[in-house]
């Protein structure tokens, strides 16, 4: 039976998150290594004025721009790379909703980066082959920028973040921008496709757990680099508004709306936050002991969802079920998809999890009688 104790949602409060930083812009430049016959990757510089070098948060941020690394651009020739294997995690967005285009993208334990384009049509989807397209990064995020075009993005070892953008037509063949660095040195990096703008936005946490956003569109002009949002979390997440959230060392719930001057208290005690429906601005979490599914709706406060889950995975309120199985917390309550899982993404009907031998597996949800198959 699965265990029923309680989240205890504390009354949220007029305080705030302390701010540990006044907002700053920056980002800085740097050159992943390449070989013979790979992409080259550019950079680009957005710093702020001068002042922020005055004290010593700003010392402290010009620590955070300046950390450097490098990656390994490897060619994103179509159908030349082979099947990925090892797999740490997956992603997976809605490039061209009108022809039913998605791109998948993985990440090895060894740190390499690979993506493929699959079209759907009714209940059968076409796979349009692996393109590698780097080594040295330690997390994977996927999102559209517009429709037809979309970003990967990654942390590497040292905490620099690269991302590479793509050009997709309704046919399933992508054309690949070099890799680009929007600098920085953080310990985890979340990121999301907007709601209102052509970008994604861009979230992580430094070392010692400060927040900043960052901005990265399909226009390189218009992107924006690292900004410190003030607070210091322990968990992070982004949702399509712009919305920054996360939870605190005890567990309580924060946000930070992208025009707010100040953090909100939404209370709580919980882990691995996640969005549910933007519209509504709800967040869901697990509780820490029994890891049931808790979530703060706009209109009715928090509301507890029995049943164990594993984790919860991709920003949003999907993860893995006692099973091992795909799960999912929908408007029609919380739905099991099968599978055998330790990693789920999902955008609109696919769905796509990392199987216990490290393999790329698929599900297009078009109707529920589709059944899992490798990728």
């Amino acid at each position: 039976m699965y265990s029923q104790r309680s989240l205890r949602p504390n009354t949220p409060s007029a305080r705030r998150l302390p701010y540990q930083h006044q907002l700053a812009r920056a980002s800085t430049k740097g050159k992943p290594s390449a070989q013979a016959t790979t992409d080259q990757a550019s950079t680009r510089r957005r710093a702020s004025s001068g002042s922020r070098w005055r004290h010593a948060r700003g010392a402290w941020l010009a620590t955070f721009l300046l950390a450097a690394t490098s990656i390994v651009a490897l060619p994103a020739t179509a159908g030349a790379a082979p099947v990925p294997r090892d797999l740490a995690d997956i992603k997976v967005a809605e490039v061209n909703s009108g022809f039913n285009l998605y791109v998948v993208a993985t990440l090895s334990r060894g740190g390499v980066v690979s993506a493929q384009p699959m079209t759907c049509s009714g209940a059968t989807c076409k796979k349009h082959g692996w393109v590698t397209l780097g080594s040295g990064l330690k997390s994977v995020e996927i999102d559209r920028t517009t429709n037809g075009n979309l970003v990967v993005l990654g942390r590497s070892g040292a905490g620099k973040v690269w991302y590479r953008r793509a050009a997709c037509n309704k046919y399933g063949s992508c054309t690949w921008e070099g890799w680009r660095t929007l600098g920085g040195n953080v310990r985890s990096v979340r990121s999301e496709t907007t709601y209102f703008f052509d970008c994604a936005w861009v979230v992580g946490l430094s070392p010692r757990y400060r927040v900043y956003r960052a901005r990265i569109c399909e226009s390189e002009r218009d992107t924006d680099g690292w900004a410190a949002a003030g607070g210091s979390l322990r968990q992070i997440e982004v949702d399509e508004n712009g919305r920054v959230f996360g939870t605190s060392a005890s567990g309580r719930l924060w946000w930070k709306g992208r025009n707010d001057t100040r953090w909100t208290d939404k209370g709580g005690r919980l882990t691995q936050p996640v969005s549910y429906d933007n519209f509504h601005e709800s967040k869901c979490g697990l509780s820490p002991g029994a890891h049931e599914l808790w979530c703060l709706h706009e209109f009715n406060g928090w509301t507890r969802h029995p049943g164990y889950w594993r984790k919860l995975d991709d920003g949003q309120a999907v993860g893995i079920a006692g099973t091992w199985s795909f799960k999912q917390y929908t408007n029609l309550g919380i739905l099991h998809y099968g599978g055998l899982v330790n990693q789920v993404a999902t955008d609109r009907f696919m769905q796509v999890g990392v199987s216990g031998n490290r393999e790329a597996w698929y599900r297009y949800n078009w109707n529920s009688s589709n059944r899992w198959a490798r990728l």
